[in-house]
């Protein structure tokens, strides 16, 4: 299964005023950034622990798995950022 992520504006993603925002420029670092996310447990953990507790506590496990096998792939054509995504 692959998902692909269409960016025409990929400046957006780092204008966000958020924790998890993406902080990287390039769509390699980018992908770099998203394949972390997917695949290590931080990102997740500290979205939970922004959370109200209670509603923290209320998420599905779905919401909280993690793919360790998880591939970015990034490739920037003209001005859009293209990527894709494969679970692990």
């Amino acid at each position: 299964m692959k998902y692909y992520i269409r960016l025409p504006e990929p400046e957006r993603i780092r204008d966000l005023d958020s924790a998890f925002a993406f902080s990287a420029h390039s769509a390699q670092a980018i992908g770099e950034e998203l394949q972390k996310a997917l695949a290590e447990p931080g990102y997740i953990q500290r979205w939970r622990q922004s959370l109200d507790p209670d509603e923290a506590e209320t998420l599905e496990p779905e919401f909280l798995a993690v793919d360790a096998g998880a591939r970015v792939l990034a490739e920037q054509k003209t001005c859009i950022s293209n990527w894709w995504w494969k679970p692990g």
